[in-house]
């Protein structure tokens, strides 16, 4: 449904403009203004690597009649065939496991291990164009956190799942991630793994 979407934008805001950062915001609502998105992003300048670091709330001004909140839907390639991808595989790491989803058909679709986790971290890699690390926080972890592969693997999601719908007025939700790129096609996939463990153990993203 077309009220699915919060794609109709309010307004938008530079809220700095250097010498150190680069920060946004902007919000908008879906078509029947029932619910509104908000972003706060920002781009520092003295980072040793490409981030951007992202808070993103979801509140519901009226209701929500779906079973799904997504706040990311990842789409890196450009184009459903896997030999056009730029990257051979995604890693996730969360508090209480890991498994790896590599670029090959039959399509084996791959979700979260532990259920909720309130912490999660993802590397797209190996690439020479950079392998494009993110970790995400969840500052209510009382709200159910979900990730998945898309099953034509085109797509990462990364959602909540409300626990009853519709989702009444005022309800919020909300999350952190930052997203840097590191390393090349060289990088080895048990350093990208040490890195996610860190991350997640810690609350940050950890690289160095």
């Amino acid at each position: 449904s077309k009220n699915q979407y919060c794609n109709n934008i309010r307004s938008w805001s530079l809220l700095e403009n250097g010498p150190d950062n680069l920060c946004l915001y902007f919000d908008s609502v879906n078509t029947n203004q029932s619910a509104q998105s908000e972003t706060w992003l920002r781009i520092p300048y003295d980072s040793p690597r490409p981030r951007i670091e992202i808070t993103m709330k979801f509140t519901t001004l009226d209701f929500w009649n779906d079973t799904n909140i997504e706040f990311s839907d990842i789409f890196p390639y450009p184009s459903r065939i896997p030999e056009t991808w730029f990257h051979d595989a995604v890693l996730f790491v969360e508090p209480n496991g890991s498994f790896i989803k590599y670029n090959y058909r039959p399509d084996l679709s791959g979700g979260d291990t532990s259920g909720s986790p309130d912490k999660l971290f993802y590397a797209l890699y190996g690439s020479n164009r950079g392998n494009i690390l993110t970790y995400i926080e969840n500052p209510l972890p009382k709200q159910s956190m979900h990730y998945s592969v898309c099953g034509n693997y085109i797509d990462i999601h990364v959602n909540f799942q409300p626990e009853n719908t519709p989702v009444p007025a005022n309800t919020t939700f909300e999350v952190n991630y930052v997203c840097e790129v590191f390393g090349d096609s060289k990088t080895s996939i048990d350093e990208l793994k040490v890195i996610g463990q860190k991350s997640v153990a810690s609350g940050k993203l950890l690289i160095d």
